[in-house]
């Protein structure tokens, strides 16, 4: 009876100690559990949190594509609108210069017509006379202190056999055949003034410069050559 007894209070330390040992290793499996499920919260959170901005990134690229495409269309069709309104400017333009010129052509003939020997008067042109002692006249225009003059450089040439003077006379008309200036070629002024002709040798030619006395503010359009040599 005696060593019965002496054992039971051993068996009830060693129940006491198996149970402590059941109640750690359960304690440790719960404890890793709650780590783990933090864990993957943690992770679910961040996963979700990527998705979502992932989601609103690819959001404000199609609504920045969309609005790239509308523009793109906009500014197509107001280049298209831009065309358009171009080509039926220079249309116009074109149909105007045409008309312009053929009014100016038909003014030219009714001027030509009414005033006989007018000739088209054009700036930093040369032009050339055939079978006159005038040869050739060139016409300038220049701008001074809002004053505007007209100028001639003019070649005289002698084709005859005898020594001439020749006087050349330029009467210059506006766009309406009204004259408004004049002046001589191939002459020269004595120191009182008084005109004197030059004589040209058989050959011989000659430049002289000079400008036009305007009677009018008048624009010239036209000119007209009167020899008087």
């Amino acid at each position: 009876m005696s060593e019965n007894t002496d054992k039971l209070p051993m068996s009830s330390e060693s129940e006491s100690t198996e149970e402590s040992r059941t109640d750690n290793k359960v304690t440790t499996f719960t404890k890793n559990r709650v780590k783990r499920t933090r864990a993957y919260r943690k992770l679910e959170k961040k996963h979700i949190r990527t998705r979502n901005i992932a989601g609103l990134l690819i959001l404000a690229i199609l609504a920045g594509t969309a609005l790239s495409m509308a523009s793109l269309k906009r500014v197509s069709n107001e280049n298209r609108k831009l065309t358009h309104d171009l080509e039926r400017a220079n249309f116009q333009i074109a149909s105007l210069s045409k008309d312009i010129q053929n009014l100016r052509r038909d003014n030219d003939t009714l001027v030509q017509g009414r005033i006989p020997g007018l000739i088209p008067l054009k700036f930093d042109d040369p032009f050339k006379i055939e079978n006159q002692i005038l040869k050739s006249v060139v016409f300038t225009r220049t701008n001074h202190n809002g004053k505007t003059r007209y100028e001639y450089l003019a070649v005289v040439h002698n084709t005859t056999q005898d020594v001439i003077r020749p006087a050349s006379l330029l009467i210059f008309f506006n766009k309406l055949g009204i004259e408004v200036g004049k002046s001589r070629v191939a002459i020269t002024l004595d120191f009182d003034n008084q005109i004197q002709l030059v004589a040209l040798q058989p050959g011989e030619s000659h430049s002289f410069t000079g400008s036009i006395d305007m009677i009018s503010d008048d624009e010239p359009v036209y000119f007209k050559l009167i020899e008087q040599g």
